[in-house]
Order: C-alpha cells, then structure tokens, then sequence
C-alpha cells in the first residue's frame, strides 16, 4: 500500500497532465463530431426592408439550436421584405419576413393590411408587437363631413368589431334646403366618412414595418386588422395622411 502511494505521489504531476490532456481530447472530439446545420443569417445590421443577396450569410448551427421556421441555404431572400431590425449573425426566419408566416398566431378573420404613415421617424418609434392607434389628417374641406348622427360626432372612430347591424339611411337638410343623404351608424362602430381626421382605427397591433427609400414618402406598416378595418384604413389613406399614437405596453 505504502509503495502504491510512493508510486503515485512521485507521479502526481505527470497524472495530472494526463487527465487534463484527455479531457482537452474528448471536448475537441465531440466539437468536431457535431455537424451542425448551415442556416441563413444577417450579414450585417439591418434595419428592414427590401433585401438583398448580400444582406444574408450563411451560418451553422447546432441542430438543438435551431429556431423553429429558420430559413436554409437554397431559400431566395433577394427581393423580400425584411419586417423590422435585425441583429448581425441573427438566424432569419419566416416570421422575419413579409408572407404567410407574418399572421401566425392571429386570430381568425384577421388580415395583414399595409397603410403608409406620413412621418417615417415616427414610424421608426414602433416594432412589431407593438399596439397603435392610426389618425388621420386633413385640411378639413377635402372630407365628406358626417356631423353627429347615432353618437358618432366630428372624427372618424372604429373599434375592432367592426360595424353593427345595418340602418336605414336618414335625410338631413342643409341651409340650403338641399337635401343630403347620410348613412346612420351605430355608435361605437366605423363609419367610412369623417371631417376633419380624426381616429381612423384603435388599438391594432403592428405586423411589420419598412422605412421607404425616399423618407418623404413615409414609412409602411403592416397592421393586423379586420377587414372592415382595413376598408376604413383605404378610405382614410386615399383621402389625406395618416399618423399613429402608439399605446404603452
């Protein structure tokens, strides 16, 4: 026994050289038996938007580490929209672009509808997720002008049921004795006329979002939204400009 302990005390060191050596060999081994998989990855910082071939890399992963809906080698991104900022090395997905994969999760009867917001740096201020109300503006005179009728008054308001039951239409006249036709409208739901801007669509959550290349043109968000919904957002957008209020989360 005391011979065994003479034995290995006067080679402790060379042991311990040992043991280290061999665990250095197992953790190489294992490295290098792990393939990975090559997967499709930012080049660089983006901020969104329309991608380029150059604007991707390919990049292995650990298969334990791969994202659900992560983009392989083969998949064209050139030409695609980019929904929101992405990180340098950051694995791209389908949810990280515009398509199908844009209203996973959504309820159904939701619809992705894209709405250009006048001032691009307030645009900018949102991410997906994000929860906003859409405003609108005008000179004033450019609107048809609804009044107060059924407890809607001046402004455009929707929630996200969309319209009630419908009414009959009502006759109003003016001081000039001309008659105009106005359409009654529960309170509470959209109407599709409005003087003067107002509140076009309330608490709609934000899909995507893509700076334009000119920024006097705006930005373009892509709002989860009911179709009725996305009908007031058309009537609004074709009649004047459009701003957001974004609520906290």
């Amino acid at each position: 026994m005391r011979a065994l302990v003479r034995f290995f005390g006067r080679r402790r060191r060379l042991l311990a050289a040992m043991l280290a050596g061999s665990s250095v060999a197992c953790a190489l081994l294992a490295v290098s038996g792990s393939k990975g998989v090559d997967v499709l990855a930012a080049a660089r910082d983006l901020p969104g938007g329309r991608l380029s071939a150059g604007d991707v890399v390919v990049l292995r992963l650990p298969s334990t580490a791969l994202p659900d809906g992560v983009l392989r080698p083969g998949v064209s991104v050139a030409g695609r929209v980019l929904t929101g900022p992405i990180r340098r090395g950051e694995p791209m997905t389908d949810v990280r672009l515009l398509g199908r994969g844009l209203l996973a999760g959504q309820s159904p009867g939701v619809v992705a509808t894209p709405v250009r917001i006048a001032d691009a740096d307030a645009a900018q201020l949102v991410s997906p997720g994000d929860v906003i109300d859409v405003l609108a503006a005008t000179s004033g005179s450019s609107y048809p002008s609804l009044g107060n009728t059924a407890g809607i008054g001046t402004g455009f308001v929707s929630d996200n049921n969309g319209p009630g039951p419908e009414q009959p239409n009502a006759e109003s006249g003016d001081a000039d004795g001309v008659v105009n036709t106005i359409d009654i409208v529960p309170a509470g739901a959209a109407s599709s006329q409005f003087d003067g801007g107002g509140q076009v669509v309330s608490r709609v959550t934000v899909l995507a979002g893509t700076a334009a290349g000119d920024r006097s043109e705006g930005a373009l968000l892509v709002l989860a939204t009911t179709s009725w919904q996305a009908a007031q957002l058309a009537f609004a957008q074709s009649h004047g400009q459009l701003s957001i209020a974004i609520h906290p989360r």
